[in-house]
């Protein structure tokens, strides 16, 4: 695709909406980087499984074109084809009502989003994007072995794929096979992201989590895997220093003791009395010498990498 103003259909569980206000902002921020383009996100939201489909429209920074969309589907991905066609089947007759045709479609996670915007894809005669999420992609796709050949051809037919991470790709190429269109690696971005000359600073290693009330994902994260880390590390080197700066479902920054369970020895939360102050001024204070956000399922393959 070349050429500026481009229509794009954004799927996303991922996007924050009317619906769930708390969502993580990733795929929010990723939208914002590229103002160029018109965005239409359809922000899908599982309910409870007997419930049909209905939505919300709603507008923020990146568009005011949006969809908050509330789908019945059964837990723990119970016929989850079935249903993901179904949200296929609505997405695109409420496409035609807006009278709304992109140029392209996004899908933000394979294993979700991918079927249905690969089923819109198909309807359209546009190209398929495809986002790749380790984490959820890879227990989703590992645990629903039967929909591998679904999957698989998705994984290959997608015009893009944008994984994450580089083991979540090297993961669906050993599971799905090596694809032959491109794989670009798009990490997931922040809002006080920017580009650092190399320098020298003191031993201090820096971590983001946005933490959930469901322990079960935090427990993903592994932050008490990195606070052990380098708890174990200072006793080599006494002055190195973690800071963990974070929000979460509930509102409290991801240092609370309540949610990762305390800080001890050199681990801290990034915030003082007045609050958590944002990334960027916390970078200026105080620079890292590393930042680190080794996942439990990352630190399971030979790809992953915690960089400095």
């Amino acid at each position: 695709m070349t050429g500026e103003g481009r229509t794009i259909l954004h799927l996303s569980a991922d996007y924050p909406d009317p619906l769930m206000a708390q969502k993580t902002r990733a795929v929010a921020n990723l939208i914002a980087l590229v103002p160029e383009h018109a965005h239409h996100v359809y922000s899908l939201n599982r309910v409870g499984w007997r419930a049909g489909i209905r939505a919300l429209d709603f507008a923020d920074e990146a568009g005011e074109g949006h969809r908050a969309v509330a789908y019945g589907a059964p837990p723990k991905g119970l016929f989850l084809k079935r249903y993901l066609d179904r949200l296929a089947d609505w997405v695109a007759d409420d496409l035609v009502r807006r009278g709304l045709r992109p140029d392209l479609v996004h899908a933000h996670k394979l294993s979700v989003e991918g079927p249905v915007g690969a089923a819109l894809a198909r309807r359209l005669g546009v190209p398929l994007a495809i986002s790749v999420q380790g984490n959820t992609d890879l227990k989703v796709i590992g645990a629903r072995r039967d929909l591998a050949p679904l999957w698989r051809q998705i994984w290959q037919g997608a015009a893009v794929a944008f994984p994450f991470a580089p083991w979540a790709a090297e993961w669906l190429a050993g599971r799905l096979g090596t694809r032959e269109g491109p794989v670009r690696l798009l990490p997931c971005p922040g809002t006080a992201d920017s580009l650092l000359h190399p320098r020298i600073t003191g031993p201090v290693f820096r971590s983001a989590f946005h933490m959930s009330v469901n322990m079960s994902i935090n427990r993903n994260k592994n932050a008490d895997g990195l606070i052990r880390a380098v708890d174990l590390a200072a006793r080599r080197v006494p002055e190195i220093r973690l800071e963990i700066i974070g929000g979460g479902d509930d509102g409290r920054g991801a240092h609370h003791p309540a949610s990762i369970g305390g800080l001890p020895g050199p681990a801290h939360g990034a915030e003082d009395a007045g609050g958590r102050e944002s990334p960027r001024a916390r970078a200026g204070a105080c620079p890292p010498c590393l930042f680190a956000q080794p996942g439990r399922l990352a630190g399971r393959h030979p790809g992953a990498r915690v960089r400095g």
